[in-house]
């Protein structure tokens, strides 16, 4: 039953909230005392359509509210469950319609619905009669539901219409993918050409850096050669470092032998002989490695440029050159399994499709048997 309406800014009312009591209620007045504003708000509850003239002057929207209390929700939870809409707390149903200047909308327990929804929730709220208005029981959806409700139909009715939904919810998947962009041939080989190029090119992350370095040796092999000969003269020649440590060294063995207590203080200029040893030794193994080849330094050239071409070509660093081609290759498989992709939906819909051929044809069967006559 009705427990509440309210009603905003609909024709000549201003506002009213009503709550309603239990049984026979009438509703009396003199010509223009709103009753028919209330029977108005009542239309527009049951789905009824309403343009901006209904809006009381000088106001920007109206607002029709009710509050519907079930004793039996079963026909409307079932109606609910069919629209996608949650069911009813504790049989409460609420109803809002707002009409404004620019558009309508309509709520079903707070969640936005359809008008048409709204119209056949409407039918099972309520029955308006007037001179010129059918009454609900010459309605086939409502002729159905009672026949549903005879056969003790109801829950394969709502069975049913989850599958349904199921149905039309993969069916506007299939054809949002089907609309979604798909690459043109141009873009397919542009996107073909890029990948390939990038992946030839076989790029590391710190490539550049490492790049760098190799070029800079190589630009200055012959100056690195000539500072290091030199460093080893000095380290390793008739007079160099290492002949004077070993002279050194001599003359601290002879002061250990006269006072023993100078060992641990001559000790660290043993440590710095092994130490200057080991950089002589190091020294000429990279002086054996330094690549002098002119062809090794163009070849060292000519990566780097094609390096330097691709970061200007797609953004500007090695990363982002092999962020774009993780990109492209994504595109493009995706592109490749999009006749996958569709063939499964297909394959998919035409089974749900069967399903509710055959639920269907069941509910059909059975509802024949129960109305026989029809």
């Amino acid at each position: 039953m009705l427990t509440a309406l309210k009603i905003q800014n609909l024709a000549l009312v201003e506002r009213v909230d009503w709550s309603l009591s239990q049984g026979l209620i009438a509703v009396t007045g003199e010509t223009g005392a709103g009753k028919s504003v209330i029977i108005g708000a009542l239309k527009l509850i049951a789905g009824d359509r309403a343009d901006k003239g209904v809006i009381r002057y000088g106001e920007e929207k109206a607002v029709v509210q009710a509050v519907f209390k079930l004793r039996d929700s079963t026909g409307v939870a079932s109606l609910l469950d069919e629209l996608g809409l949650e069911a009813c707390e504790d049989g409460i149903l609420l109803i809002k319609r707002i009409i404004s200047q620019k558009s309508g909308r309509q709520f079903i327990n707070d969640q936005p619905c359809t008008l048409s929804s709204l119209k056949r929730l409407g039918v099972l709220l309520m029955d308006l009669h007037g001179p010129h208005d059918h009454q609900s029981l010459i309605s086939n959806d409502k002729q159905l539901r009672l026949l549903d409700r005879y056969a003790n139909l109801e829950e394969e009715v709502s069975a049913y219409c989850r599958k349904w939904w199921e149905y039309t919810r993969l069916r506007a998947e299939y054809e949002k993918f089907v609309e979604s962009e798909m690459l043109s041939e141009d873009e397919l080989d542009l996107y073909r050409y890029q990948l390939d190029e990038i992946t030839k090119a076989n790029l590391a992350g710190n490539e550049m850096r490492e790049l760098e370095e190799q070029y800079n040796r190589a630009s200055n092999a012959s100056e690195i050669s000539q500072s290091v000969s030199k460093v080893l003269t000095l380290l390793d020649g008739e007079n160099g470092l290492v002949y004077k440590f070993n002279e050194v060294l001599r003359f601290c063995r002879d002061l250990e032998n006269f006072d023993k207590n100078l060992e641990e203080s001559l000790s660290p200029l043993r440590s710095s002989l092994y130490e200057v040893q080991e950089v002589e030794s190091a020294l000429h193994e990279y002086l054996e490695g330094l690549d002098l080849d002119p062809l090794a330094y163009d070849e060292l050239e000519d990566r780097m440029n094609h390096v330097e071409n691709l970061k200007r070509k797609y953004g500007g660093s090695i990363e982002n050159v092999l962020g774009h081609a993780e990109r492209i290759e994504r595109k493009l498989n995706q592109t490749e399994e999009r006749e996958s992709m569709i063939d499964r939906y297909q394959k998919d819909m035409a089974n749900l499709e069967q399903v509710l051929t055959k639920m269907a044809a069941v509910l059909t069967n059975k509802r024949q048997k129960s109305a026989p006559l029809l």
